[in-house]
């Protein structure tokens, strides 16, 4: 099945952009897998259009040229897009091995050769996978698959040999198929490698060892645990490095990924994800603390939380510079301020797809930090001990520094930053429609102040904690907006789609202020924050 001219002449103009293929939309494939909300249907080309339409935007989490790709071939599998029941009956050879349909990943397809040559070459060969972490695909597609006999193909005493399985299910357990974070979206992906495989290079078919048979669970319907694993020795010593490869025998074809809204282990739809205790044997739950959003936050509870004697806090940036430039700081006004004893919740009250949220109990900062005199003349203001620390997930970690090749420090340098250009635009916003009479009088944007906190050596990104469950986030990234009664009451939704609008016209296209989520408390009544004309109280742009 061909893609539509209008989506083959829209491939061809993203260019240099599809190396960055881990940010691909989730939408389109929602309909697919049934571990995501949020069903949207559609036809094979239109899932796929979607897909790309998403691709342009900064991830560096695979690195894939364009010439290295064959669009033609990108298929999304499922029962809204490519999809068959039982072994492949197309007429195909494929060296007698069953092809089974990847259903709930999305393939895009490698340039291997021509494709009247493809036919000739590979017909005899049949598909299996292996699963890789997403900043391996570059160096394999350049490189080729290499055994190693200190590494992950090790199989026995002098030999090596490369794993790979008919099965994409096998291939897409987290032990090969690393689950990575994608921050720009918020969304979880996994990578395998699709490839064709010669039938006489099969050194030997193996049980699976994941333990999933000693559990009682059953891998793949299609395929046996008793022969999950097939074997490819190398065949060629490189002369000059005396690495081993295999040549000739298996080849690349496609970059198969699968993405969701939530980490992949609290998705029941997968079969190493069902069981609690196997999740829990392979240690692939420990790094993701359970969310408790009703605990308490009393002094009694408290006595259990963490307790840093000495925090430190570098508060008060202001924006030097302009920031449609290189050249735009956040320059903090106190820096590393002692402000005496904290407590931090053991728990963390949310998530998000970059960061957990956890209390924390700072009553040491209105004393140093605040300018009283500016809370004096606020009416009302109640300075509030309560703050919120953010502490990067361990996937963000592993994409800040494999990925954005930076360190969880110059990363909250940049949320500061972000933070204070969008209240920067804010500021410019206020201004411009004070007098257009579009904000009710008195209404205005503000962002909550960024805040640093050194707590027991590590460094957290914080902000004021905000009373009330009347949260909301009116649009995301990815360009969906939040139609819901809560987010278009009294037409809100509408000043918050102009100001995302403005910060792209005020930049000149250089940029837009997104994410936009908080709160809408006319006559900012118990927001903690100084500015009484505030009545949108906004946090976590991008």
């Amino acid at each position: 099945m061909e893609l539509s001219a209008d989506l083959a002449d829209a491939l061809n103009n993203l260019g240099a952009a599809l190396h960055q293929l881990a940010n691909v939309s989730l939408e389109s494939i929602a309909s697919i897998d049934p571990c995501i909300s949020g069903v949207v249907g559609g036809a094979h080309d239109l899932a796929v259009a979607e897909h790309y339409k998403h691709v342009a935007e900064a991830c560096a989490q695979l690195h894939v040229d364009a010439e290295k790709l064959n669009p033609r071939w990108n298929r999304t599998y499922g029962r809204n897009g490519t999809f068959w029941t039982g072994a492949l009956k197309d007429g195909r050879h494929r060296g007698g091995i069953p092809y089974f349909c990847p259903t709930g990943w999305t393939r895009f397809s490698l340039n291997v050769c021509a494709d009247h040559e493809f036919d000739q070459r590979y017909d005899h060969w049949g598909y299996v996978y292996h699963g890789t972490k997403s900043k391996h695909v570059g160096s394999i597609l350049t490189s080729g698959i290499r055994g190693s006999a200190t590494g992950m193909c090790y199989c026995g005493k002098d030999e090596s040999a490369v794993y790979t399985s008919p099965s994409i299910e096998y291939a897409g357990h987290p032990r090969y198929a690393r689950v990575d974070i994608n921050p720009e979206t918020r969304k979880w992906v996994q990578v395998v490698l699709q490839c064709r495989v010669d039938p006489h290079a099969i050194w030997k078919k193996k049980s699976e060892t994941m333990g999933a048979t000693a559990a009682g669970i059953t891998i793949d319907p299609n395929i046996g645990n008793e022969t999950m694993e097939w074997l490819i020795k190398p065949n060629y010593t490189d002369p000059a490095t005396g690495n081993r490869y295999i040549r000739d025998a298996i080849v690349c074809t496609g970059i198969m990924l699968r993405l969701t809204d939530e980490h992949p282990h609290n998705c029941p739809a997968y079969w190493w994800s069902r069981d609690p205790e196997y999740l829990s044997s392979w240690c692939m739950s420990h790094h993701l603390p359970k969310t408790a959003p009703d605990q308490e936050r009393g002094r009694k509870a408290r006595r259990s939380w963490e307790v840093c004697e000495n925090t430190s806090l570098t508060a008060g940036f202001t924006c030097s510079g302009d920031p449609l430039n290189d050249h735009f700081e956040a320059v903090p006004k106190y820096v590393n301020i002692d402000i005496g004893k904290t407590h931090m919740s053991n728990q963390p009250f949310a998530q998000g797809g970059m960061r957990h949220a956890y209390y924390l109990y700072a009553p040491g900062v209105a004393a140093v930090y605040y300018d009283h005199d500016s809370v004096a003349s606020s009416k009302g203001f109640v300075p509030s001990p309560w703050f919120v620390v953010k502490p990067y997930r361990q996937e963000t970690l592993a994409h800040i520094e494999n990925a954005l090749h930076i360190t969880a420090d110059q990363a909250v340098d940049r949320e500061i930053r972000t933070y204070k250009a969008a209240s920067y635009f804010a500021a410019l916003f206020n201004k411009k429609v004070a007098a257009s009479g579009m904000l009710p009088r008195g209404c205005g944007i503000q962002f909550l102040e960024p805040l640093v906190f050194n707590f027991n050596g590590e460094v957290f990104f914080g902000e004021q904690f905000i009373e009330g469950n009347d949260f909301v986030k009116w649009n995301d990234n990815a360009g969906v907006l939040n139609l819901s009664l809560d987010a278009t009451r009294q037409r809100i939704n509408e000043i918050v789609a102009a100001f995302s609008h403005f910060t792209y016209a005020r930049s000149k296209g250089t940029l837009m202020v997104v994410d936009v989520q908080g709160w809408y408390r006319p006559g900012n009544t118990t927001c903690h924050v100084r500015d009484e004309s505030t009545s949108f109280i906004f946090t976590d742009p991008q």
